[in-house]
């Protein structure tokens, strides 16, 4: 990654090596703005932009920058969405916000950095300087972060593509092998970097339940559930996957669905 030290053939001088950033925001005038900026800074090369949160994803993984910087209010996607869909291993993230009152707390116990714009030279210089990829950062932040009300719609990908997803459209969601996988009605499996622990922050309770460790239920969507040993049950589903429920949430669900 940046930072390491290469030799020179024809001189014979160590020389540093530059740190490849990608500015991503929706306003073309801010990233002018941080474009010259950090034309400023030593061992800088900007290696593209991207005005949204698809374009960024695309940007990412075609040219591997080191570091990007990210605007979080964008149309369609966040910010936060395009973290949440960053494929491994992820480039280090400063923020670049107008909007504090959210993100802050996340921001102050995370590895990631932010800006608040207006961003000043000397703030970027510092960040951009203290910039270093640290193992789990991105599941720090996204830990971090205080869900701002029920989602209605959730940011995932399906091979290369990315969806915004309908909360509704939503069958369930399980995680195999350490990947978050979201099934919709159809049975399209999509995929995310956020944990079923963050998913449920986000979610409406009256709609998910989560019914193992590994699994979220729709309670609105289509199911069959049919009684188990040891006081679990089976959920059936449409696409003919069959879900385990655990014996405590079992008792509960049957509350829920008078069963």
């Amino acid at each position: 990654r940046h930072g390491n030290l290469e030799s020179s053939s024809n001189s014979g001088t160590l020389l540093m090596s530059k740190l490849r950033v990608l500015i991503v925001d929706d306003e073309a005038p801010a990233r002018r703005k941080l474009r010259r900026q950090l034309s400023e800074i030593a061992n800088i090369e900007v290696i593209g932009e991207a005005k949204d949160g698809q374009q960024a994803l695309s940007e990412i993984e075609q040219k591997r920058p080191d570091l990007i910087l990210l605007d979080i209010q964008m149309p369609g996607m966040t910010g936060f969405d395009v973290l949440r869909l960053l494929e491994p291993p992820p480039p280090d993230v400063i923020f670049v916000t107008a909007f504090d009152k959210y993100a802050i707390k996340a921001f102050e116990v995370s590895a990631t950095d932010y800006l608040l714009k207006p961003v000043s030279d000397e703030r970027l210089s510092e960040a951009v300087g203290r910039a270093s990829a640290k193992v789990g950062k991105t599941t720090q932040l996204l830990d971090a972060l205080e869900p701002q009300g029920v989602a209605t719609r959730i940011a995932v990908r399906y091979l290369k593509r990315v969806k915004l997803l309908a909360v509704t459209d939503i069958s369930y969601i399980t995680s195999e092998h350490r990947v978050v996988y979201v099934v919709d009605r159809r049975g399209q499996k999509h995929w995310t970097n956020e944990s079923l622990d963050q998913l449920m922050k986000r979610l409406d309770p009256n709609m998910f339940f989560r019914i193992h460790r590994s699994s979220i239920l729709n309670l609105s969507a289509p199911f069959e559930i049919e009684p188990w040993e040891d006081g679990r049950l089976k959920i059936h589903l449409p696409d003919q996957t069959t879900l385990t429920v655990a014996r405590d949430p079992a008792t509960t669900l049957r509350q829920k669905l008078n069963f």
